[in-house]
């Protein structure tokens, strides 16, 4: 800028209140100058329609991540639950090595989903803005469940505690 308060500076480095005003304000305004001024003026808005753009097309993207993040969150929550069931119905089940086989391999499946899931949910905790990706009660379900099995597994409580 060869004038004025902003005297030495680059027209980039100029405010754009202070573009708009020199534009409409400044009769003595040489040509060449408004001309210098319109340009920059011009690019601004080009650059803020640019990431307007960008923004916008961001936001498009993490929505349908998002997206695609609860229905994997439901599938394992569902899994999780139906892994959960039926390790209920097995623990009523005493059929030797093979069912105890069989349930520690369910337990390890169970809590390969649980870790998937909560990676899951993890993520979702970090843009999701509803909170709306998982049922209300999930959460206490979980922890009911988990409790559960681990005083099972400790000898806390008996088969028909777990019935309950």
């Amino acid at each position: 800028m060869p004038f004025g308060k902003y005297r030495g500076c680059l027209l980039s480095e100029l405010p754009a209140d202070y573009i708009d005003w020199g534009l409409n304000e400044m009769k003595g305004l040489k040509p060449s100058m408004r001309a210098l001024l319109l340009q920059e003026q011009r690019t601004r808005r080009e650059k803020d329609a640019r990431a307007r753009e960008l923004t916008s097309q961001f936001f498009t993207s993490l929505e349908n991540i998002r997206g695609h993040l609860i229905f994997k969150f439901r599938e394992l929550l569902d899994l999780e639950i139906s892994l959960q069931e039926v390790f209920g119905v097995l623990s009523f089940l005493d059929e030797g090595w093979e069912a105890t086989h069989f349930e520690s391999e369910l337990h390890q499946a169970f809590c390969r989903v649980r870790d998937m899931r909560e990676k899951i949910e993890s993520c979702l905790n970090r843009i999701d803005f509803g909170g709306d990706y998982g049922r209300v009660d999930s959460k206490k379900l979980i922890t009911n469940w988990s409790e559960l099995w681990i005083k099972e597994q400790s000898g806390q409580c008996t088969k028909e505690s777990t019935a309950a």
